[in-house]
């Protein structure tokens, strides 16, 4: 078999993202690629370190073969995975994911448009930042939309910048009818988030609140109805299988969230859904519109909601040239 390529790759956003981390305008990362068989296959390792991945240097050490770092590069490990996985799988099928639409930041006006065109587009799902502005603001944009736009299934976002009172005012204020959940609402123990969720009657999402180990050991059912996984900072593949079984045994729903990846990260993280998360719930894979610039063409499609993902052998053949002659391919 062929060694592995990998050059680096940087995209800008078309908007600076405002986090809780601060503003994020670029999102560095490699593309990797190897020839099998008669096949070429091409991955993508998506950093965010602001997000959870190591740094560019940490994992372009992992990709040029220093061992000794792998369990702090998980980015790199998985965009590794992510071929040696295609090889195993050979996955011929055309897929068709069901995913949320990731809202921008900006003004409410630009947020409840951005709303509208996402329901006109044919989504059935869109999540929303909040717990940056005072949560009487965000009580009011997230009525706006909701009123509004009632077909439209809201999934919110607080990146643990709620306090528990916080969450309760928010509660009491919102149509729960329309709101799927709120992830990560605050920082507190996964005991409480268990006896805040049941006061508030709005289901929890657990994103970066706790870590992997943390929900392993913790004894009796975790607190949140919904696992948001991000495997560009899990690492390994393989290494999930005892997270999976536990949150299949709770009857814990298992969505991935992209790290704002390429189209070739989103067709992995796509296909990767199909042994891991429940059929027909939306995945956190809306995210293609904020980059400036693709890895593919034609990048991959939208159609009613939909990621329209082909088989992984074929997303060689779309890569643009300035990657292919990077990659020798």
């Amino acid at each position: 078999m062929s060694e592995i390529r990998h050059i680096p790759i940087s995209f800008e956003f078309n908007a600076p993202l405002i986090t809780a981390r601060g503003t994020i305008s670029k999102r560095h990362g490699f593309l990797l690629a190897i020839e099998h068989d008669g096949r070429k296959y091409v991955a993508e390792s998506a950093l965010l370190p602001e997000f959870g991945t190591e740094h560019f240097e940490h994992a372009e050490r992992i990709l040029e073969g220093e061992s000794m770092l792998m369990q702090s590069a998980p980015s790199a490990v998985f965009g590794l995975d992510c071929i040696r996985h295609a090889l195993e799988k050979k996955d011929d099928r055309e897929i068709r994911v069901p995913i949320a639409k990731l809202l921008p930041s900006g003004s409410h006006e630009e947020i409840i448009v951005a709303a509208r065109q996402a329901t006109v587009a044919g989504y059935d799902t869109v999540k929303l930042k909040v717990g940056f502005s005072p949560v009487e603001e965000d009580i009011a944009l997230v009525n706006t939309i909701a009123l509004e736009l009632p077909e439209l299934i809201l999934r919110l976002d607080a990146n643990l910048g709620w306090t528990s009172d916080d969450v309760k005012r928010f509660a009491k204020a919102l149509p729960r009818e329309a709101i799927e959940w709120i992830e990560d609402p605050c920082r507190s123990s996964m005991r409480e988030w268990s006896v805040l969720q049941s006061e508030v009657g709005i289901p929890f999402a657990c994103d970066e609140a706790f870590t992997e180990t943390e929900i392993l050991e913790y004894e009796g059912v975790p607190g949140f109805q919904t696992l948001v996984l991000k495997p560009a900072r899990m690492g390994a593949i393989t290494a999930r299988a005892n997270l999976l079984e536990r949150m299949r045994d709770e009857e814990i729903v298992i969505i991935l969230s992209s790290m704002f990846d390429s189209s070739i990260g989103l067709a992995h993280l796509a296909h990767l859904t199909t042994e891991w998360s429940s059929p027909g719930v939306a995945q956190g894979l809306g995210t293609l519109h904020f980059l400036k610039k693709d890895t593919l063409h034609p990048s991959l499609t939208v159609e009613a909601g939909h990621l329209v993902v082909p088989p992984l052998y074929t997303l060689a053949d779309r890569l643009l040239p300035e990657y292919k002659r990077a990659l020798e391919l």
